[in-house]
């Protein structure tokens, strides 16, 4: 039932996107290099989400600050999804997620120092960038693989190792925003979410699947899980261990990843799912209270993610959760020695090539 349903409007799909990205194949669609002005970095997907974009990001952030440039020569732009203001912003230490979107909030909280900028138009968030911010010298462009406005230096395009873009379809029947051919556009490809220690056999056959061009170089990233962290203070001091239950609160693409994290490091878990970029309510927090109250056991947290912790805390009713021991769990993005090694370099050579 759902293929008869969907097909036809994944067909459609395609046409428009197909059609689009042609108009801009034949500069019908003007595209805009800034390579002159300051250096580009797309970070982005084929698919409506969940591949690791925002850990991605900070990556690449950290590895600007400690390899090649001053915070004050780095950007981060993005989109600022979800927010309820408009146009060009730039986001301030106390700029809420309804500002500038909860990722953005978060690549604030995380680096102070760096410019964290929001703008539907990434060609004018660019230029005001560049006009106010003195001798700025890369950004990084969170989610914008499909935001052909911009001609970025370098493209990266993120795939989850459980959810090829070769094995996905379009939407509404899949999940992809345009066909798997549109893959040519990237210079790198990361395959993320997967295992620390995935085999070379492994590697060769989803490498093989991907079928890269012969300038398009294939990476493999995984999560690196971080001590858990108060939501509102250092009162609590709770790890994760088989003696710990878990109330799992997420409003995230993709949780699995987590949730079987969790499941084996944990004595038992529960899990509160909502929509990706979930606005919190009232009745939420009730929820929230209330499935923690029936978790029996000794030891409980409530769980939740960096993201989901930003909305959680803008909260105006936050303070209801002051008295249970409610943590976020930070992740980072790791390589192994040989991709980690590769993949820098990639990005150095890129930046520092005048």
């Amino acid at each position: 039932m759902k293929y008869v349903l969907t097909f036809p409007l994944s067909v459609l799909w395609w046409l428009i996107t197909q059609l689009r990205n042609f108009l801009y194949n034949i500069k019908v669609l003007s595209s805009t290099s800034f390579e002159e002005k300051v250096k580009t970095i797309s970070i982005g997907n084929l698919s409506v989400g969940g591949t690791g974009k925002t850990p991605h990001t900070e990556y690449i952030v950290e590895l600007l600050k400690s390899q090649c440039f001053k915070p004050e020569q780095i950007a981060i732009l993005s989109r600022g999804y979800k927010r309820k203001t408009k146009g060009f912003k730039l986001a301030l230490q106390h700029s809420s997620y309804l500002e500038i979107g909860d990722e953005p909030a978060q690549f604030k909280h995380r680096f102070n120092d760096v410019a964290v900028a929001v703008c539907e138009q990434r060609v004018k968030g660019i230029e005001r960038l560049l006009g106010e911010i003195k001798n700025l010298k890369i950004v990084v462009l969170d989610d914008a693989y499909q935001h052909r406005a911009i001609q970025p230096g370098l493209s990266i395009l993120l795939t989850r190792v459980d959810n090829l873009y070769v094995d996905d379809h379009l939407l509404p029947f899949g999940s992809l925003r345009e066909s798997t051919n549109n893959s040519k556009r990237a210079d790198m490809i990361v395959v993320t979410k997967g295992y620390k220690a995935i085999s070379p056999i492994e590697k060769r056959i989803i490498k093989e699947k991907l079928n890269p061009l012969d300038h398009q170089k294939v990476f493999f990233s995984h999560i690196q899980y971080q001590s858990i962290v108060p939501l509102h203070s250092g009162e609590y001091k709770h790890s994760i261990n088989k003696k710990t239950s878990i109330l799992l609160v997420t409003g995230i693409a993709n949780s699995e990843h987590l949730y079987y994290y969790l499941k084996h490091n944990s004595r038992d878990i529960e899990h509160l799912n909502f929509s990706d970029h979930h606005q919190f309510t009232d009745k939420d927090l009730q929820s929230i209270i209330q499935a923690y109250n029936d978790l029996y056991s000794p030891i409980k947290i409530i769980l939740t993610t960096q993201k989901d912790a930003i909305r959680l805390k803008a909260h105006k009713n936050s303070r209801s959760l002051l008295d249970l021991p409610i943590y976020y769990i930070p992740i980072k993005v790791g390589f192994n020695k040989e991709d980690e090694q590769a993949f820098n370099q990639e990005i150095l050579h890129y930046v520092t090539n005048h």
